[in-house]
This record gives C-alpha cells, sequence and structure tokens, in this order.
C-alpha cells in the first residue's frame, strides 16, 4: 500500500513539475503521515492544489498527520467514526475550500467548530446523526460557503443563520426520505436561492417527483420553516437512486412531516371493485355445478361428469382469489398491503389462483384426450378413461399443483412493492414464476386443438354413427370452453405486453389496468365456463330442476339422452 502512495506521489509530482515549476513547494506536501493506525494520504489535483484524505480515530489526531494545514485546499475525513466536532478544530486550514465529514457519526458541532475557514465554500455533512448545532456565529465563520449538504441528517434542520449565511445559494438534502420497502433509493430535497420560484415554499406543498410511476409525497414543511426560507428559496425534489443506505436516513426531519400517497393502489381499489360482483356471482354458478354432479349418483358416476366438476372447483377457487383479493385491498393502505402480504398473504393468494388456473388447464386437457379416446376409438370400448382413471388423474394433477404451490416457499420468492396482486413471485434476477406456468396452460390448450383437429375429422367421416356425433356435438362444447380459456388467458397477457409497449400511457395507468380492469377477464371467463359446458347438457339441467324442487330420491332416475 505505502508503495503504491509513494508511486502515486512521484507522478503527480512530475505532472506539476511540467506544468507548474513549482517543484520545491509541490515536493513538501506529497506523502502519506501515519499516527498510530491513522492515515492520512496527500495528493495534488492537476493545478497543484493539496487534496488530504484521512482515515481517522479521532478528529484530534489530524494535529499529528497534517503538517501544513494552510496548504491544504480540500480535507476528506469522511467514512471514519467521528461523534462530535470541537471548537477551533480547523483554524490553521485558511485556504480550506472544500470539506467532507460525510458518513461519520457526528451528533455535536460546537459553535466556533469551523472558525478559521473563511474561504470554505463546500460543506458535507450528509448521512450523520446530528442533533446539534449551534450556528449562531456561523456567519463570521463560513462567509464563503455557497454549498451544504445535509442528506441524511433526521433530527437537524437548518434555521435563519444558515440562511443568512451571505453567499449560501444550494442547501442538498432538506429533506431525504426513503421510499417504503425502495432499500437504497429515496426522494431527496433541496433548497435552492432564487431558483424556479413557482416551487417557492409555502406551508403545505405537494410534490410530485418524476420517476416515481405510482407515488406522490405530501410535504408539510411547518409555519416556522416556511417563515425562514419561503421569502429567498426555492425547493426541489428528485428521486435519487442508490442514496440512502440505512434506516436512520429515511425518514425527514422531525418538524417536517411527509405523507406517502399511492396512487395506484387508490386507482387499482377503485377499478377493482366489479370484481367482488363478478367473483360471487363465479363462486355461484360453479357452485352449483359441483353439487349438483356431486348429489346426483348418475352424474357422478360418469368420468366426464367428475371432471366437469372438477373444472368447476377451478372456475369457483378462480372466483374465490377474486374476492379475497379485492377485499384485502380496498380494507387496508397499500403501506398495511405490503407489510402483510409477505410472506403468508401473498403465498395464499398466489397458491389459491395457481391451484385454480393448473386445474382449469389441466382438467380441459383431461377431458380433451377423453373425448379424443372416446370418438376416434369409438370401436375399442376398452380404450377409455373411466371413473377410476379420471379420479386418480385428478390426484396426480392435485400432486403436481401442489408442488407448483410449494416452490415459491422453498425457493423463498419476493414480491416487489408494486405487485398489487401477488402474481409477481420470483427469485431476484430471474422471470416471473407465474409467466412459467401460463405458457405451460398455454402448451396444454395448444395440443388439446391439435387432438380436436382429429376428433372433428373423425365425426365428419362417421356422419351416419349416431353416437358418434352425440360425442362430437359434446366435444364441440367442451373446444368452446377450452378456446374461451385461451382466448382470456392469452388476452391479458397480449393486451399487458401493448401496455408495456405504450410509452405515452401512463405509468400509473397501466399498472391499474394490470391489477384491476384484466382481472376481470379472468372472473368472467371462470362465470361462463359452466354455462358454455354443463348447463348445456340436458342431463344435467335435468338433476338441476329435481334437486331445486327437492326430489333428491328421483335424482338419479334421470333419463341419458345425452
Amino acid at each position: 500500500m505505502m508503495l503504491h502512495i509513494v508511486m502515486l506521489a512521484f507522478y503527480g509530482i512530475n505532472s506539476c513539475d511540467a506544468t507548474t515549476n513549482k517543484n520545491t513547494a509541490c515536493e513538501a506536501h506529497l506523502n502519506t503521515s501515519w499516527d498510530g493506525n491513522s492515515t492520512c494520504a496527500h495528493s495534488r489535483d492537476s493545478e497543484c492544489n493539496v487534496h488530504v484524505t484521512c482515515g481517522l480515530k479521532t478528529i484530534t489526531q489530524l494535529v499529528n498527520l497534517i503538517s501544513s494545514p494552510e496548504a491544504v485546499s480540500r480535507l476528506d475525513i469522511s467514512k471514519n467514526s467521528l461523534v462530535e466536532i470541537k471548537e477551533h478544530m480547523f483554524l490553521e486550514y485558511k485556504n480550506l475550500v472544500a470539506l467532507d465529514l460525510s458518513y461519520n457519526s457526528i451528533q455535536v458541532i460546537q459553535r466556533k467548530a469551523f472558525n478559521g475557514l473563511m474561504k470554505l465554500k463546500t460543506l458535507d455533512l450528509s448521512f450523520n446523526l446530528l442533533h446539534e448545532w449551534d450556528t449562531l456565529d456561523i456567519t463570521k465563520q463560513l462567509p464563503s460557503l455557497t454549498e451544504l449538504n445535509i442528506t441524511g441528517n433526521p433530527f437537524w434542520s437548518p434555521g435563519q443563520h444558515i440562511r443568512d449565511l451571505p453567499n449560501i445559494s444550494y442547501i442538498s438534502g432538506i429533506v431525504t426520505y426513503a421510499l417504503p420497502y425502495e432499500n437504497k433509493n429515496c426522494v431527496l430535497c433541496e433548497l435552492q436561492k432564487h431558483a424556479d420560484m413557482k416551487n417557492r415554499i409555502s406551508k403545505v406543498n405537494l410534490v410530485t417527483v418524476d420517476g416515481l410511476h405510482c407515488f406522490e409525497l405530501l410535504i408539510d414543511f411547518g409555519a416556522n420553516f416556511s417563515a425562514v426560507w419561503h421569502s429567498n428559496f426555492s425547493i426541489t425534489c428528485a428521486y435519487r437512486y442508490d442514496l440512502c443506505k440505512s434506516p436512520p436516513f429515511t425518514k425527514p426531519p422531525s418538524n417536517i412531516s411527509v405523507e406517502f400517497i399511492d396512487g395506484c393502489f387508490l386507482g387499482i381499489r377503485t377499478w377493482g371493485l366489479p370484481n367482488i360482483p363478478i367473483g360471487i356471482a363465479t363462486m355461484m354458478v360453479n357452485f352449483v355445478v359441483m353439487a349438483t354432479v356431486a348429489l346426483t349418483p348418475s352424474l357422478f358416476k360418469k368420468a366426464n361428469m367428475v371432471l366437469m366438476a372438477s373444472m368447476g372447483l377451478g372456475d369457483f377457487l378462480q372466483g374465490l382469489w377474486l374476492l379475497i383479493l379485492t377485499i384485502v385491498r380496498i380494507s387496508m393502505s397499500s403501506l398495511e398491503f405490503f407489510d402483510k402480504k409477505m410472506p403468508y398473504l401473498c403465498y395464499s393468494l398466489f397458491a389459491l389462483l395457481v391451484t385454480a388456473q393448473s386445474l382449469s388447464a389441466f382438467v380441459s386437457f383431461i377431458v380433451t384426450i377423453e373425448r379424443y379416446l372416446c370418438i376416434v376409438y369409438s370401436t375399442k370400448p376398452n380404450v377409455r378413461i373411466t371413473r377410476k382413471i379420471a379420479i386418480a388423474l385428478l390426484v396426480l394433477v392435485g400432486l403436481l399443483i401442489l408442488g407448483v404451490n410449494v416452490t415459491p416457499v422453498a425457493l423463498q420468492m419476493t414480491s416487489p412493492f408494486t405487485d398489487y396482486s401477488c402474481l409477481n413471485l420470483h427469485v431476484p434476477n430471474k422471470p416471473f414464476f407465474l409467466e412459467s406456468i401460463a405458457y405451460v396452460s398455454v402448451i396444454s390448450y395448444v395440443v388439446s386443438y391439435i387432438l380436436y383437429a382429429r376428433i372433428f375429422w373423425t365425426v365428419r367421416r362417421s356422419s351416419l354413427n349416431v353416437g358418434i356425433q352425440r360425442e362430437g356435438k359434446l366435444a364441440k362444447r367442451i373446444i368452446t370452453v377450452i378456446t374461451t380459456n385461451l382466448l382470456f388467458l392469452l388476452g391479458p397477457m397480449i393486451a399487458g405486453q401493448l401496455l408495456v409497449t405504450l410509452y405515452d400511457l401512463r405509468w400509473k395507468t397501466k399498472i391499474i389496468c394490470w391489477n384491476a380492469v384484466l382481472l376481470w377477464f379472468l372472473g368472467i371467463n371462470s362465470f361462463f365456463n359452466p354455462l358454455l359446458y354443463a348447463f348445456r347438457f340436458e342431463r344435467f339441467r335435468r338433476s338441476l330442476k329435481l334437486l331445486m324442487k327437492g326430489r333428491p330420491n328421483e335424482v338419479g332416475v334421470v333419463p341419458s339422452n345425452n
């Protein structure tokens, strides 16, 4: 390390020699000094101004580490463990123009701490724990100061003495607010003297920060703060990436309040309200299908009816998912939703949706195979999916669904803050899990179409076979359900991709469409599935009528026309 520093010093001397011819003056300050485990590295810029960077245990060690403080123009003592700046610590640094005290643990700055810094222009106090700074004489100590950085000091904010500095024009970090669950990203507000006066400070400021997409911040600076700053300063706020790194820096000063407003979540709650009646209606109509098949022995003995009831269960769960998700979202704020959604709420909702979609996709595929065997192999009665085989296949599907539902828990998948529907569970830097499941469903539907092409070809060739024609009608009903499933699955996916490509559409509008409007179609599809399939069976309708009339003894004696 020492060799590296010496080499830097050597090249620094040569550079300055070539341009300034001040060999002796440059050589005197290009070195590295030690005081125990503390060091200061000296360097020069292109104009031979001296820059010093120190690693200290206590600030008093500067006296031993820097022999000619009057030659230093920039002093960096950031990222140490300093807790207090005492009086006259920089008295000899008469030519210092920049002082960096950031990323320490400074809590107290005494009144005359900056005495002697008459030429100081930039002071960086960002990311400390400043509680007390007596600024009564600050105009005499720092008459040349133009820039002050106080980012990430939630317990202190500047007052009129800082405002009265004769050359102050820029104060950074007057508000540092880390957006909830945004980790290192936050909103930074800055004061600028005589900047854009349309943003001049008033008692209440609604600050919409570019780059936040969904969020707005309502900042109340309070009467005292406004009285001090409003006449000469304006405020600007911007979204800053990788700035806030730990909890103390996520809050504004105690005299400034910030209200977090999630516009996307509010819009989703409003536009998602239709999902309540859609969910209830979907659950009711599919419950009728499941109950009718379960209570009718003649229907429950048929493999295709057992599979039809299983499809009804999937659509019932789809309606239940819509209903629970919508009620949960309208019962809490976005912050409460995020607090509670991981891990249990999101994992539960995700499992419910995956079960619903998987049942619809896989059972539809099994029904397709059942129709295929029944029609294409009509001359081979032994080649069939019986009720026992159907139940065994359903058990297999259930185990597969269980494995899929356990995966997010096993891989500890997370959900981003703007995932308002628990759909975007994923391992960091990997595709969203639900996308993979959706692609598998689409593949199963495509294979079903291939099988149905063969089915309809067989039906056309067997125009005189009444049995095949009857089974063909049944197949048409099933392919109608599969078509609607595919359209209502692909439709939202395609619409979502189109929303992403519409750059002129506001991000908030896209999020609302994704998490509210497009979900309507999932519920509507699950509502119409039993109407397109189960309720078109004469046998099913007759069984339902008998149940509604309270004649359960006759339920099993139903003509089997189709």
